[in-house]
């Protein structure tokens, strides 16, 4: 296939691995990364994605793979939001990530509750009157686009509410894992020092996320990007496979077809099924 120029990065050089589940996404990508650190430097390379589960096996794939690798040798190695906390260098402004204390500090402030990090911990509140704000400035952030918050904040106005929360962050020097994201992208630099750049799981990226990428990358001579537009489960979160389809198209795109994890019978009973949905 042609390569087409690419109107997202500044380079003509960018390859998507477009696959289902198991058909090697990730793999592709270690492999092209084996061969680049043949030419390129570590720190010269970027490898981001959006969880830390995905990041993690990428690190493992990297032990597995016989690479040397270490979070100092490798600085970009990480998820978005945590490339964009280093980025920002928050430590020098004294700044840290809001936690659990924090969050019980402004539900005395707001009256309201919160179950951020209880979900992270891996429950839930049944009764987080609050949680809805935060849900929907992280929606918000993530799209672009306000949500319409009248149903959701009867006693006070979602714009008042958001003002006193950003209040209460600057007065506590904390900030959200958001705020990471949008202040790299307010003030923050292109990595010059970035010469290849790969992006996993590339369906489940924000608008905003994908903002960073052509920020954080506009320098680099390389792209590659896996993903598959199916597999996309966070449009709550904001996700748009939407845009991952539209980058993909400015590139060259390596569809992968073959299942690793399940017999081929079954593989294509599951497409014809999805198909009819």
């Amino acid at each position: 296939m042609e390569k087409r120029k690419n109107k997202y990065f500044k380079t003509d050089d960018v390859i998507t691995y477009l696959a289902g589940a198991g058909c090697g996404k990730t793999t592709s990508l270690m492999n092209e990364l084996q061969e680049t650190l043949k030419i390129y430097q570590p720190d010269e390379i970027a490898f981001v994605s959006i969880s830390r589960k995905a990041s993690a096996e990428v690190r493992n794939r990297a032990e597995l793979m016989g690479m040397d690798y270490s979070p100092d040798s490798f600085p970009y190695f990480k998820t978005l939001h945590a490339l964009c906390y280093m980025l920002n260098d928050y430590a020098s402004k004294d700044k840290t990530i809001i936690n659990k204390a924090d969050t019980e500090l402004f539900a005395k402030v707001t009256n309201y509750s919160f179950d951020i990090h209880e979900r992270l911990e891996g429950n839930r509140k049944k009764e987080a009157s609050g949680q809805l704000f935060f849900d929907l400035y992280a929606l918000e952030r993530s799209t672009g686009k306000p949500p319409d918050y009248r149903l959701v904040f009867p006693r006070q106005s979602y714009e008042d509410f958001k003002e006193l929360y950003e209040l209460f962050k600057s007065q506590a020097k904390v900030i959200d894992y958001h705020d990471c994201l949008t202040d790299y992208l307010n003030e923050g630099e292109t990595i010059d020092r970035v010469k290849v750049a790969f992006i996993d799981e590339a369906q489940d990226l924000t608008v905003q996320q994908w903002n960073v990428c052509f920020k954080a990358f506009a320098k680099a001579k390389h792209i590659r990007i896996a993903g598959d537009d199916w597999q996309s489960i966070f449009a709550f979160q904001g996700a748009s496979p939407q845009m991952f389809i539209q980058v993909a198209e400015t590139g060259k795109i390596v569809k992968l077809e073959e299942s690793h994890r399940m017999p081929k019978k079954v593989a294509a009973l599951a497409e014809k099924i999805v198909q009819t949905i």
